[in-house]
This record gives structure tokens, sequence and C-alpha cells, in this order.
């Protein structure tokens, strides 16, 4: 009974003022005032927010479709002169990385097993600014590496698209130091400046290790850091 922009609103309401999960709507049922402030006439349950969302993910063109929408809004909002608050140091820094959500049990496609962690789901994305401008989970057997990988060609389109590809600074941690993921920072005509951390590198590690004391080059420390070279 209930049209399904009408479900995820509520939900989004809900998780915007404190709820959690599927459950977030409950707070909102029989507050009347606040459902006429909404437009709505009641609040779905609990069970009707987890058949929607069910039926969002099922759907085929649901995750292109919430993709789309994701980086549509995205551009409007940084085309509304917002620009300012995306440079630092005259860059535009962009951030890429991944989240691994534990979970119950292992009934999840693309569940992974982290040794760490234990099983969960790997959360991707790709921000630039305070916008995330593309995101998703890793597929069975894709991993958080290869996930971003698929991820960053959206990205590197919204950077185009925006005019901001230019002055973007791509930071990446060492998971990603590697020439499958530099390669699509690095392709001709679209390329990006970036910096991808090395500590899990072990030649890098080993390279840096043997360059001679006087190569490098102390710089005046920034944004707290108590040494940059």
């Amino acid at each position: 009974g209930f049209e399904v922009a009408a479900v995820v609103s509520s939900l989004v309401h809900g998780l915007l003022c404190g709820g959690r999960g599927l459950s977030a709507t409950e707070p909102m049922r029989g507050d009347v005032g606040l459902l006429r402030m909404l437009g709505l006439e009641r609040a779905p349950s609990a069970e009707t927010v987890e058949e929607v969302v069910k039926y969002l993910g099922g759907h085929a063109g649901g995750p292109a479709g919430a993709q789309a929408l994701l980086g549509w809004l995205c551009a409007r909002l940084v085309g509304r002169g917002l620009r300012g608050d995306l440079e630092r140091d005259g860059f535009v820094t962009c951030f890429g990385d991944g989240s691994h959500l534990e979970t119950q049990g292992r009934k999840f496609e693309g569940v992974s097993f982290h040794r760490n962690k234990g099983w969960g789901l790997d959360y991707c994305g790709v921000s630039v600014g305070p916008y995330l401008v593309c995101g998703g989970f890793a597929r069975g057997g894709e991993g958080e590496q290869k996930a971003l990988e698929r991820l960053l060609p959206g990205a590197l389109d919204f950077l185009e698209r925006t005019g901001l590809r230019g002055r973007a600074l791509m930071l990446l941690d060492s998971l990603y130091g590697h020439e499958s993921t530099l390669s699509l920072l690095e392709r001709e005509g679209r390329e990006v400046s970036y910096v991808v951390g090395a500590n899990n590198l072990s030649r890098m590690r080993r390279e840096l290790d043997d360059r001679p004391e006087h190569l490098w080059r102390p710089v005046r420390p920034s944004r707290g850091w108590a040494r940059c070279e």
C-alpha cells in the first residue's frame, strides 16, 4: 500500500534522525504531526521497508539507477557555486577506499573473509571533496581492490564532466599501489594527479630505504604532520 518513493523518503528521514537499519521508520509511526509535515498519511513498518529494499536491490536497473542519481546529484551540488569547499592547497582532493562491513552468516552475494575482521561485505566508494560520487559492494570473488577499480572510471567521468580533472588529487592507500589501478589514473587524456601510500609495498619500501639521505628534501610541515620530506 505504499509507493516506493514514500518508503525510501521515510527511510532516509528515519536514518538521518538517528534511526537504525530497516527499523528506522518505526519511531515515525503514529507521529501525526511529523507525518503531516512530511506529506505522508502513514509511515511504513520495518517489514515493509525490508520488502521494498529487497525489491530495489533485485531490480535489474536498481544499482545502475542509484549510481546515476548519485552522480547527477553531486554534479548539481558542484555546479551550484560550491567549488570553494572542494579545494585544499590548490587541489580538489579525491579519496577512494573500501570498508569491510561485518555480517552474521554468509548468505550474502560477494561475502568475503578478512583475517582480522571475519566474514563480511566490502563496500567501496570514491569521494570528490565531501561528495561520495560513486559507491557499491564488491562482487563475489572480486575483493576491495578490484571493486574500486570498477568504480574509478565513473569517478573520472564525473571529474571530466564537472571540469575538475585538472585540479584533482586522488588519495589512495597502499592496497591500490598496483599497475592495474594506477593505469586507470594515468590513462592518456584522462590522467589525474595521485598520492598512493607505500607502507605495505615491499619493493617500494626497499627502494626508498636505499636512497641516500642527501636526496631527501625537508618540507615545512603542514596539516599538523610531525615530519614531511
